[in-house]
């Protein structure tokens, strides 16, 4: 195999594919001025640009995974930066997502996309092995539309995928809104 002509077939063959996603991607993501600061830090900052490219790549999957680690990191942050938190004993997701609701700062459903106490619903069945028949998997989500909706076709893996990186994503822009983030992004758009 000869990488080079491998690498661009691959890119032709997707071309189109990557214009409209990043072109979903700059009608969706929130613009930033310079100098801002994320909770979560430099680490979250990298999630956040890595989960954008993955999808203009059509790698769903790892929009996903890195979406959700970007939001993990931003919520943790934002919940520990309180002072509520002992400095060795900073919170979990679910933790600091009911701190947050306690407190009056974000509600679970207070983002657009995924609410953020059903977001592993989307990351699970791809980073945990799943009884197949288990509700959250792609298969029996494919069931559930034959069962719920016959007369139509039941959309592909990689339609539930794109719609899951999708919803993720939205989730991560929201965050980003509500909590700020770095100017990372800029360096792909110059």
């Amino acid at each position: 195999m000869d990488a080079e002509q491998y690498v661009d077939g691959l890119i032709q063959a997707e071309r189109g594919g990557m214009i409209e996603r990043a072109k979903w991607i700059s009608d969706h993501r929130p613009q930033f001025s310079a100098g801002m600061a994320i909770f979560g830090g430099q680490e979250a900052l990298i999630a956040f640009e890595d989960a954008q490219l993955c999808y203009i790549h059509g790698i769903f999957s790892g929009a996903i995974v890195l979406g959700q680690s970007f939001i993990e990191q931003s919520v943790c942050g934002l919940a520990y930066s309180s002072g509520e938190f002992a400095e060795n004993d900073r919170p979990g997701y679910h933790d600091a997502v009911d701190f947050l609701e306690e407190n009056d700062i974000l509600a679970p459903d207070d983002v657009e996309g995924v609410a953020l106490n059903e977001l592993h619903q989307l990351r699970n069945p791809i980073v945990h092995y799943r009884n197949p028949i288990d509700e959250t998997t792609f298969s029996a989500r494919k069931m559930e539309h034959i069962r719920e909706n016959p007369e139509t076709k039941a959309p592909t893996t990689y339609e539930m995928l794109k719609e899951d990186a999708e919803m993720v994503l939205k989730t991560c822009f929201s965050v980003s809104r509500t909590f700020g983030v770095g100017d990372g992004w800029k360096k792909y758009n110059q």
